[in-house]
């Protein structure tokens, strides 16, 4: 060692100092590659040990969660077999009575806001398309839901057969059998107005209803149709009998305070704007004035003026 001091401290003309310093960078030059190298020995055999074991496969696991949920469905069958069932109308049926005829509460609330949505059961089989309704469970039910048949259903419709051919009218009989509607105005129909037209129960009757009382009147026929989940068919079908003539009730937009309008046409924050807007500026003209608030836009303002009275 003593002779590589010398060395090195001759060759390179180094101090003492320097000698020093080179031979304990030299030592741990080699030191760390040392290290490098047993680092990567180490690293290298447990990635192979890792890749030497055996792959097992998802089957067995499957098969076994798969058993499981066979049997469990199994019971389940089993189970309905030792209900006691009662006759019951799907479209009269109480939420209690549902459930005294073993339906989950949830799918009893289903049935029960489908016929709010003016929908109607017309023979046993379409009670198996609704939504969450186990095909099982409706097997047991068949017998016991007082509804007829489809094809019983369709026989009744049928024309009778003791008339010559001849003198049949192939025109559609289900829609000839509705009775006359006498049209009726919009804004001053009652719940059984609605609900003589096609394709409207009393769930829909009242969603119009409710929807009208929050806009203080329908301003146009057009407007029937924002109605809250109304198909298309069934406004159209209202079309056919209703029509606008009783003007809507208006508001004094110069007088009315916050507490006193409420109106689905606008958001809570709109409202106030306006009322703090008069406040500052005085009463409101025409409409013009309105559209210097910057939160309303045009299409605001628009379906707001047939309620607005500026006098």
């Amino acid at each position: 060692m003593k002779s590589i001091f010398q060395l090195i401290k001759r060759n390179f003309e180094l101090s003492q100092h320097e000698t020093y310093s080179v031979i304990i960078g030299l030592l741990s030059l080699f030191f760390m590659l040392g290290l490098a190298i047993a680092f990567e020995f180490w690293t290298d055999k447990k990635q192979n040990t890792v890749v030497l074991q055996p792959y097992s496969a998802p089957e067995r696991t499957y098969q076994k969660l798969k058993r499981k949920q066979t049997k469990a469905a199994k019971d389940r069958y089993s189970s309905t077999k030792s209900r006691n069932y009662q006759l019951f109308d799907p479209n009269k049926a109480t939420l209690q009575e549902l459930l005294d005829n073993h339906f989950p509460k949830f799918l009893a609330e289903r049935l029960i806001r489908f016929r709010e949505s003016g929908k109607q059961f017309k023979y046993k089989a379409e009670l198996a398309t609704l939504y969450g309704l186990d095909e099982s469970f409706y097997t047991e039910l068949e017998p016991y839901i007082d509804l007829p048949e489809k094809a019983d259903l369709i026989a009744k419709q049928e024309l009778p057969m003791d008339k010559p051919f001849e003198h049949r009218s192939f025109v559609n009989t289900k829609k000839n059998a509705r009775k006359e509607i006498a049209a009726f105005d919009i804004n001053l129909a009652t719940s059984e107005d609605l609900k003589q037209v096609y394709g409207i129960g009393e769930g829909f009757a009242q969603r119009i209803l409710k929807f009208r009382t929050a806009l203080g009147g329908f301003n146009s026929m057009a407007q029937v149709s924002q109605t809250y989940g109304l198909p298309d068919s069934t406004y159209q079908e209202l079309q056919k009998h209703a029509f606008f003539k009783t003007p809507p009730q208006k508001i004094h937009i110069n007088t009315v305070s916050y507490e006193e309008w409420k109106t689905p046409l606008l958001k809570a924050y709109q409202r106030k704007a306006i009322l703090m807007y008069r406040a500052q500026h005085g009463t409101f003209e025409s409409l013009e004035d309105l559209r210097k608030i910057k939160v309303l836009k045009d299409k605001d303002i628009e379906a707001l003026a047939p309620y607005l009275d500026f006098q």
